[in-house]
């Protein structure tokens, strides 16, 4: 019984030690796949630039990733790097603004999905770029990622 509680308590103190690594992707479009191989592994869907993702494991040259709707796969770990960016996580458009507040004017609207490169913050506002160059505003509860 002692052995068996042991080992509980020693997967639930390793289980503490996880944690989730935010990645985004680095290429203009990356494959998540089924399985950590080119070879014998489907593309199960693939993702933008900035596309922010979780990652909690890896093996070889790939890590197993999740993204904001909770899809999970593989993703070659050259494909992404720790840039801090966001995707749009509503359901409709997000408004981004040309500053920090409500009060400033709507530089253009984001559907659920877009991704942003994030290039400052301030309180609960992050400045972001779009993969074309285009920069505003975003509220952070608005968002998914870093």
């Amino acid at each position: 019984m002692r052995l068996f509680l042991g080992t509980i308590l020693f997967i639930l103190m390793g289980a503490g030690n996880i944690h989730a690594e935010m990645v985004a992707v680095a290429k203009n479009l990356a494959d998540i796949r089924s399985s950590p191989s080119e070879v014998v592994s489907t593309i199960l869907f693939q993702v933008p630039r900035y596309y922010p993702l979780s990652s909690m494991e890896s093996r070889d040259n790939f890590l197993k990733v999740t993204d904001y709707l909770g899809n999970s796969g593989w993703i070659r770990k050259d494909s992404v790097d720790d840039t801090r960016t966001v995707v749009v996580n509503i359901a409709g458009r997000a408004n981004v603004r040309s500053g920090p507040g409500d009060g400033n004017r709507i530089v253009f609207k984001a559907h659920d999905g877009v991704c942003f490169k994030v290039l400052a913050e301030k309180d609960d506002w992050l400045q972001v770029e779009h993969e074309t160059g285009v920069t505003g505003w975003i509220f952070k509860g608005l968002v998914w990622g870093n």
